[in-house]
């Protein structure tokens, strides 16, 4: 029970406690709230009174720019009167000296084509006097050349019939001595023959001799009389007038190449006919177109 007092009683003083720092607390707040509007009527005060200022100094300002814009307006017409008359007398002086530049351009223009007029007559006339000589250097280019041609063909053709010459007489050397060689060439079978037919005469009368001599002592002379026969070379065949007189040998066709015993005997006529026939094989060469 006394603890339960003692609890009210801590609740009531803490509710006292409690309404004295409310009330402290509101008279703080409307302590703030006066500080606060004095403030504020302090400052659109100062505000008020900062713009009276600005007023006043920006009232100085514009009578200060009028009186400047005033007097710079007065100075500014004079110096744009001044600047308009120095424009118009350096107008003036530009257009009068541009008049002379066209001027002096113009006479130098004129003196220009005067020089470039005499200049191109000089240079024609130096031109044609150069073409003269060009067409006349030219002239004596070409007859000198038409004469060089001619006298190239003159010696070209000189030459030519040299060597025309030259060939000709060398064909004729050539015949010369190809004449001369066949000359001495038959001189030489002449000669030849000749001696053949002394050593022929010889051997005949040497071989009539022996044979005479053999006979009489009664030797068998048929050998000596085949040996003895006209032709040499000793063959069996027949005598060649036009080669000396020599009487050549006719061998057979195969491997052991011996010499026919007869020239007129049917043995050898097979066997020339085995070399030379149709059927031989020379014929079939022959026939074949190739000649051996």
């Amino acid at each position: 029970m006394h603890d339960n007092l003692k609890q009210i009683a801590d609740v009531r003083r803490m509710k006292d406690v409690q309404r004295l720092f409310d009330e402290e607390e509101d008279e703080d707040c409307r302590v703030f709230a006066a500080a606060k509007k004095k403030m504020m009527r302090l400052r659109a005060e100062k505000e008020r009174e900062i713009h009276e200022e600005k007023q006043r100094n920006l009232n100085r300002i514009k009578e200060r720019l009028a009186a400047e814009l005033a007097a710079k307006r007065s100075d500014e017409e004079e110096r744009l009167y001044n600047a308009v008359q120095e424009r118009e007398e350096k107008l003036a002086s530009e257009e009068d000296s541009k008049r002379r530049q066209r001027q002096t351009m113009q006479e130098s223009i004129k003196q220009h084509r005067e020089d470039q007029s005499r200049r191109l007559a000089a240079e024609a006339a130096e031109q044609k006097q150069r073409d003269m000589e060009m067409v006349r250097a030219r002239r004596e280019a070409d007859e000198l050349f038409q004469q060089r041609e001619r006298q190239r063909a003159q010696e070209k053709l000189a030459e030519e019939r040299r060597r025309a010459d030259l060939l000709a007489s060398q064909a004729r050397n050539r015949e010369t001595e190809a004449q001369k060689a066949k000359q001495a060439e038959l001189e030489y079978e002449a000669a030849n023959l000749q001696l053949l037919e002394q050593e022929e005469e010889q051997f005949q009368s040497y071989a009539t001799k022996v044979i005479d001599h053999c006979e009489r002592g009664g030797r068998n002379t048929l050998p000596l009389r085949k040996a003895a026969k006209a032709g040499a070379g000793g063959g069996l065949g027949p005598q060649l007038p036009g080669r000396g007189g020599i009487r050549p040998s006719y061998q057979t066709a195969d491997k052991r190449g011996i010499q026919l015993p007869n020239f007129r005997r049917n043995s050898a006529a097979q066997v020339k006919a085995g070399q030379t026939g149709p059927d031989s094989v020379s014929g079939t060469q022959k026939n074949l177109g190739m000649v051996w």
